[in-house]
């Protein structure tokens, strides 16, 4: 019978009775615990409810001071000087108030006393439109305003206003109103004789602390911890935050002034309140532990020889829960306990297998995942770029966009991307990150970087290793490579380095190159800039065949205007040809008739000499538009380029100045 676990334990619990000794010790806690709380409670509201009278006395009676002064002086029927003589001695008797004010029934000030200032009579005004005018003026009851605070000091004060009658007539003859000074409170709070721990200030109805013993806490505008408004309703059996950031047991008392309302704040704290009941607390708890022990000291044999099994498999399942699924739980007998262990391993084995499947999948789907996130990235990122290449032709704005992308892709923080120029072969940077230093060459106008080839037409350095072979390449040891020749004076450390060229049907047109990612470089990370690069090759080869088309036309254009200009010349030509016909003709028949002797006949050896540069002339316009036969014979070509000098001139500007260099022994050529 004795062979199961919750036999044993049953039977050892109830024989040693743990439960009637730990319910009778909690029983007792408790009820002498509730005691201390309520006595604690009903000490706090009775300093409240005690220090609230005191301080309504207080406050009452210097009202009442004026009250008296009023009647007794017959302060209406006395003259202005003698008011103020008055109300002097009221205020140096009693320094309860910084001022006080006389009003007629219209509100002007007749009179005002200030504690520190001289007040003349330019400085009386007219208070008609105040609330502390206006209620004792139409109500002839007291009023009390609100609680305020000197800007100067610090110090609180509230206005109290009383109306006063004539005697005969029973009107209103006008309003005194006082600033009563609450620092006389302060004085009241520090004579208290209060208990160890315990404390008492007063606040208005939004929590400012008005008075308190430490005149520093009034001064520097602190607040209760606890919400004023609902602390008359509290019942004490709960704790709440004091003044002093401790936990404490509070009682409220409130003054009503009129529509103003003043808290009187009692707090215990709840170590000094409840001190009586710890003590009592340690003797029934030090009474409950002894009587604990020796239930324990029985207890230990026959609960130590249940529980140790159970502590070995607690131990094996923290094993497990540290992740070391491969521990195995002892089974030491055929219990419960060896059942639970023997369970206990089969469902670790179970889990193992399931955990190990379980993390192999959950790889498998991790891997899946962020390639098909990779893919999607590098897929949007081509349908932008081909968006961008299809609508622009700035290589510039086109390269900038490919490097952005390049660089999101790979995780990079600097690179450029750039293009061949066909005319000298120079790699061509219209983006590049601000990573070179200062002896990189930099085009001012367009800013763009050049790198020149070497004079064999290779690329020199680490950038010009894939542009060689035409194959993409990374490393991670850039300083280690053996092309790597140093950086520029400025240049940033390349520390990883990737270059990818741009091809277009196996013909190299560019170039990008990127450094220094966030982590290693990887195979894939060329994959992903191979495909941007095949998109930015199309690109280069659309806009090059754009400017060949371009040229072509213009070609083109200029060659139709050569074409009109030598139709034109040749139709100029065949007229001024048929003008010269009858001058060389005339000039022949008249130098046959004249003798070498007669003076005409020299006039007209020029006129003829003349005509005939003009044929020869003619016949190479009419050999440029080609509307004539051209037949080959010598020619020195000194006299043409003569010739050709002074009608370029006609059509230059003057800014530009020709130097002759011709050789006069030059030969002829067939022409």
């Amino acid at each position: 019978m004795f062979g199961k676990i919750r036999t044993r334990l049953t039977v050892a619990f109830i024989s040693l009775a743990v439960l009637p000794i730990l319910f009778l010790g909690s029983f007792i806690a408790l009820k002498t615990y509730r005691a201390a709380e309520k006595d604690a409670v009903r000490v706090t509201h009775d300093t409240a409810l005690r220090v609230g009278g005191e301080v309504e006395n207080f406050i009452l009676g210097m009202v009442d001071h004026i009250e008296v002064v009023i009647r007794v002086q017959g302060l209406q029927k006395l003259s202005r000087k003698d008011q103020g003589e008055v109300m002097r001695e009221l205020m140096s008797f009693q320094d309860a108030y910084d001022e006080i004010s006389l009003l007629d029934p219209q509100g002007h000030e007749l009179v005002r006393v200030n504690r520190t200032e001289m007040v003349s009579e330019e400085d009386l005004g007219r208070r008609f439109l105040k609330k502390e005018f206006q209620v004792p003026l139409n109500t002839r009851e007291r009023y009390f305003g609100p609680v305020l605070f000197r800007e100067e000091t610090g110090e609180p004060y509230i206005t109290c206003a009383l109306p006063f009658s004539d005697p005969q007539s029973g009107k209103v003859a006008g309003v005194i109103i006082g600033e009563l000074r609450l620092k006389r409170v302060w004085n009241l709070l520090a004579s208290l004789k209060l208990r160890a721990g315990e404390l008492v200030y007063i606040t208005d109805a939004e929590g400012v602390i008005l008075a308190h013993k430490n005149p520093s806490i009034v001064l520097r505008g602190s607040r209760a911890l606890i919400n004023i408004k609902t602390l008359s309703g509290l019942t004490g059996e709960s704790y709440h935050q004091g003044l002093l950031d401790q936990q404490s047991i509070m009682g409220d008392h409130q003054i009503f002034l009129g529509d103003q309302r003043l808290h009187i704040v009692s707090e215990w704290e709840k170590k000094h309140a409840l001190s009586l009941a710890y003590r009592m607390l340690v003797a029934i708890g030090l009474g409950t532990l002894f009587a604990l022990a020796i239930a324990v000291l029985v207890m230990i044999p026959v609960v130590g020889n249940i529980v140790r099994p159970l502590q070995k498999l607690a131990g094996t399942a923290r094993k497990i829960e540290q992740g070391d699924l491969s521990e195995q739980a002892e089974i030491t007998g055929h219990d419960e306990i060896g059942e639970l262990a023997h369970a206990f391993n089969k469902m670790t084995s179970q889990l193992h297998s399931s955990m190990s499947a379980l993390q192999a999948e959950v790889h498998e789907r991790a891997t899946v995942q962020k390639a098909l996130q990779r893919e999607l990235l590098i897929n949007e990122s081509l349908a932008a770029l081909s968006n961008v290449m299809l609508f622009t032709d700035d290589i510039k704005e086109m390269s900038n966009d490919v490097l952005q992308r390049s660089l999101n892709l790979t995780g990079s923080e600097h690179g450029y991307v750039g293009y061949i120029d066909p005319k000298n072969g120079n790699l061509v940077c219209p983006t590049i990150t601000s990573m070179r230093g200062t002896e990189c060459q930099v085009d001012d106008n367009d800013y763009k970087v050049e790198f020149p080839p070497n004079p064999d037409g290779s690329y020199g350095q680490l950038w010009g290793v894939s542009l060689n072979n035409k194959i993409p390449f990374f490393t991670n040891t850039a300083k280690q490579h053996p092309e790597a020749k140093g950086c520029p004076v400025g240049h940033v450390d390349i520390d990883r380095f990737l270059s990818v060229p741009v091809l277009f049907q196996d013909k190299l047109v560019g170039q990008i190159a990127l450094a220094n990612p966030f982590s290693e470089y990887q195979d894939r990370d060329i994959d992903a800039i191979e495909r941007l690069a095949a998109l930015y090759a199309m690109a280069l080869n659309r806009i090059q065949s754009l400017h060949e088309t371009e040229k072509l036309l213009s070609d083109l254009r200029q060659s139709q205007k050569m074409e009109a200009i030598g139709t034109l010349a040749g139709g100029i030509a065949h007229d001024f040809n048929n003008m010269l016909t009858p001058i060389l003709g005339y000039s022949e028949l008249s130098l046959a008739d004249l003798e070498p002797s007669d003076a005409l006949y020299d006039d007209l050896k020029a006129i003829h000499k003349a005509a005939e540069r003009a044929k020869e002339l003619i016949k190479q316009i009419l050999t440029f538009s080609r509307q004539s036969e051209h037949e080959l014979s010598p020619l020195k070509i000194q006299p043409i380029l003569k010739e050709t000098i002074k009608l370029l001139r006609s059509s230059l500007p003057t800014t530009i100045k020709i130097n002759q260099d011709i050789d006069p022994s030059c030969g002829t050529i067939l022409s």
